[in-house]
Formats: structure tokens, C-alpha cells, sequence
């Protein structure tokens, strides 16, 4: 079974990426292949869509407010969630920082907002 994952099951099952401002109990993680459409949960890509029957995706059961709910996050924007922590962990008080490739350019960090090589020069 070929997920395409690019990171170990682990690391996407280490990760909330659903809301959990209300009362959440019995949650659980499961990377699952989704057998009938779904939407994504958590936009990653800034705009809502769907997760197609055979794509895998991170799915969430819970007791969410007293009732069993299933909710879905598609792989894609689970990546862009894991990067996202990675480059911050890595931008933040280190002397080799790994920034993003705007900042390669000359522009800001998109993680940090620091000013990247040769800005101001």
C-alpha cells in the first residue's frame, strides 16, 4: 500500500490539526484511505476542498460536545502543516537557521521574518 507519505506515519499522527476549542474526549489519529469524499478540515492551501475516495488523509474520531464525530485532514496540508513547524523550529534562535527560500533571495523569512542574505546591502 503506497501512501506517497513524506514523513514517517508517526509524525502525522503526532499532530492535532483540527480545533479543539470545545470539549473533545476518546480522540484519536488514524491515517486512513478515504473511501468516499470528505472535506479537508484544515485548508492548508488557503481554500476549502476535498479529499477523493482512495487519497489517504488523516482522519480524527472523537466524542466532540457528547456526540462521536470522524473528521478529515488531507496529506498535503498535513505536509504544509508539518514543514511550516519544521522551518520555525529551525528559524528561531539558531546561528544556522534554515530559512525559506524567499529569504535565500534576499527577501524575509517567510517562517520568521528575517531579513535574508544581502537584504539591505
Amino acid at each position: 500500500m503506497d501512501s506517497g507519505l513524506k514523513y514517517q506515519r508517526q509524525v502525522y499522527l503526532d499532530r492535532n490539526p483540527f480545533n479543539d476549542e470545545c470539549e473533545v474526549r476518546r480522540q484519536t489519529f488514524k491515517i486512513v484511505r478515504v473511501r468516499s469524499q470528505h472535506e479537508c478540515l484544515m485548508p492548508a492551501h488557503g481554500e476549502t476542498h476535498h479529499i477523493e475516495p482512495g487519497q489517504f488523509a488523516v482522519c480524527e474520531r472523537a466524542v466532540v460536545e457528547g456526540e462521536w464525530s470522524a473528521t478529515y485532514a488531507c496529506i498535503p496540508c498535513m505536509d504544509l502543516m508539518i514543514e511550516s513547524e519544521m522551518y520555525e523550529e529551525a528559524c528561531t534562535g539558531s546561528d544556522d537557521a534554515v530559512h525559506s527560500e524567499s529569504w535565500q533571495n534576499g527577501g524575509p523569512c517567510d517562517h520568521c521574518g528575517a531579513l535574508g542574505e544581502g537584504a539591505g546591502s
